[in-house]
């Protein structure tokens, strides 16, 4: 998203872009962590919830390493310690929701997912060279 940002605008304002992007992104995903909701309903998927955790950490991960291009490996590991304090908050702190293990191994596996996807987009971004 970076790349493609700072080929349309200034390289600074990109970077401005980025960062509020993630920023927004974190605190808007943060409390709907939070909102209290009923409890999901038997639609004859059972893992629709990690599918949106692994998601939502894909988003978040692209964001972040848009936003912080010299230091993704800090923000991989503080999105994992993230993914972990959204748990742990959400069993202590209320009724409606619960922390779960399960969620946060998709929330990793989705941060996984992302790195791998960014760096494929990356390294496609500048090919190597093959000698013949």
């Amino acid at each position: 998203m970076f790349h493609f940002i700072s080929n349309t605008i200034s390289s600074t304002h990109a970077k401005k872009w980025a960062v509020i992007g993630f920023w927004v992104a974190l605190i808007v995903i943060s409390i709907l962590m939070f909102v209290p909701g009923k409890p999901p309903k038997n639609t004859g998927f059972m893992h629709w919830d990690k599918i949106q955790h692994a998601l939502v950490f894909m988003l978040l991960i692209k964001l972040a390493w848009a936003a912080y291009p010299h230091k993704k490996m800090l923000s991989a590991i503080l999105m994992v310690i993230f993914g972990a304090v959204i748990e742990l908050l959400q069993g202590a702190l209320t009724t409606t929701r619960m922390g779960s293990i399960g969620d946060w191994a998709a929330d990793i596996a989705g941060l996984l997912i992302g790195m791998s996807i960014c760096a494929l987009l990356l390294s496609n971004k500048h090919p190597k060279q093959i000698s013949r």
